[in-house]
């Protein structure tokens, strides 16, 4: 019963990461803007997760299960609530954040089931297509006010069935460490989202300088095992190579969901409902099949699969930009499957290549890296394509917006197959350690258990 408590609560919170995709349109509709800024709606949710998922992490073992379960699910259902109710663009902002905040303590607890990657691609896949639906029939609040009774079911059910045992001693909580990350991460964000941004120094400035400070103060406390994020896992080659070319997919995967449905309903003038449908495979797929790119990996390694994947979802992207507004809709749905193959074949092998790497004492360590890095690579996916689009978009005032819309579509793909074409070539390095070590790969450094605790 825990189990399916756990995660069916990942299942609902990441629906909720993604269901703001297809309603966005609508919300800044109601809100009257209509530029990138839109997007800080869906990557605020992974930037809260990248800085808060470590932190949480830390200090979990301090509580007991049902304890730091019933306040996740309070602080999210909170911030659900808040954003239904919203009458200003920067409360919604806000309870995204809180939203934020409650899925990174579930995140956390159901880090251990073993499946929760798995089910969490799939709340990211089904995400715009319950958005797509409620649209259908109500207003963009319903999109969160579908979601209260759901959770309060799922808080009542942990109540009754998660363990209150636990309380042990557990890490300190490096809260100056999470407020540096903070700031590089949004400055990096912002700057993504904004190119000009690289020319206005106080953005770029103060995410160098927090994050020059985070590192060193990394460096400070690793050598008590009380780093934020320990450095010793980035020692690894194969370990930052598979990272690497994971938060390039992770971009890939939610930028382009984001920005295929965004432009399918202004350059198509596709419904959301038909628009979610179209984007969900980019969810859906890389979670049916991750366990049989695991078998595939287990028989031939991860260089042809990364290999092949990342070919395919660059691929995919480049076919997009060739589109024009006479194209058929199911060549769409094509185009998508194709990225969506890609990110199956290529997502569970780099996972598992990561790991592999890494020695059983820097195991928890990794998985740290792993839910920092990966949202914020989702979130600069986002931020990258988004921005990129609506540059475009603003700057062309004498075509319809289908027109202009079809040509910032197929100026963003193009971009966007380009950039993946760098960890594509990075693929290419990924090998699969044998057991032990026994190819003679070591570590740059000592490999000195940190500290762990009971979620993993």
């Amino acid at each position: 019963m825990r189990r399916v408590v756990l995660l069916s609560s990942v299942f609902v919170m990441m629906v909720n990461a993604t269901v703001v995709i297809i309603a966005l349109p609508t919300i800044t509709d109601h809100f009257s803007f209509h530029d990138s800024t839109g997007h800080w709606l869906i990557t605020v949710v992974f930037l809260t997760l990248a800085v808060l998922t470590p932190a949480v992490d830390s200090i979990a073992a301090r509580f007991s299960v049902r304890m730091l379960f019933m306040f996740g699910i309070a602080i999210f259902l909170v911030g659900t609530i808040a954003a239904a109710l919203a009458p200003h663009f920067v409360i919604i902002l806000l309870a995204r954040v809180v939203q934020g905040f409650g899925t990174a303590v579930i995140m956390v607890l159901a880090s251990s089931t073993g499946s929760s990657t798995v089910v969490g691609l799939l709340g990211f896949g089904l995400g715009p297509v319950v958005a797509g639906l409620v649209l259908f029939i109500a207003t963009w609040q319903w999109v969160f006010w579908a979601m209260v009774p759901i959770v309060v079911v799922i808080g009542l059910a942990g109540v009754l069935s998660l363990p209150t045992a636990g309380g042990a001693q557990g890490e300190s909580f490096d809260g100056f460490s999470a407020v540096l990350l903070a700031c590089a991460f949004v400055a990096l964000i912002y700057t993504l989202n904004d190119l000009s941004s690289l020319w206005v120094p106080p953005v770029v400035i103060i995410g160098l300088i927090a994050l020059s400070i985070f590192i060193i103060r990394q460096l400070q406390h690793g050598r008590s095992h009380r780093a934020f994020l320990d450095l010793r896992p980035l020692e690894f080659p194969i370990f930052v190579l598979s990272l690497v070319v994971l938060m390039a997919l992770a971009g890939g995967m939610f930028g382009g969901m984001s920005l295929i449905a965004l432009y399918l309903q202004q350059a198509f003038n596709a419904s959301p409902v038909l628009a979610a449908v179209l984007v969900a495979p980019l969810g859906i797929l890389p979670a049916v099949m991750s366990p049989v790119a695991a078998s595939m990996y287990a028989r031939v390694g991860p260089r042809l699969l990364i290999f092949a994947g990342m070919v395919l979802v660059a691929g995919s992207f480049f076919w997009m930009s060739s589109l024009d507004r006479d194209a058929q809709l199911w060549l769409v749905a094509v185009i998508v499957s194709v990225c969506s193959l890609g990110l199956a074949m290529a997502c569970a092998p780099l996972r598992l290549a990561a790991f592999e790497a890494l020695p059983d004492t820097l195991q928890s360590s990794g998985w740290r890296w792993l839910g920092t890095l990966l949202p914020l690579g989702g979130a600069a996916g986002i931020a990258t394509m988004s921005g990129w689009y609506w540059q475009v978009l603003t700057g062309i005032t004498d075509l319809t917006l289908p027109e202009v819309a079809t040509f910032a579509g197929n100026v963003t793909f193009f971009d966007a197959g380009l950039l993946g074409l760098l960890p594509l070539v990075l693929g290419l390095f990924i090998t699969r350690r044998p057991p032990n070590g026994s190819d003679g790969t070591q570590a740059l450094g000592p490999t000195t258990a940190p500290t762990g605790h009971k979620f993993h």
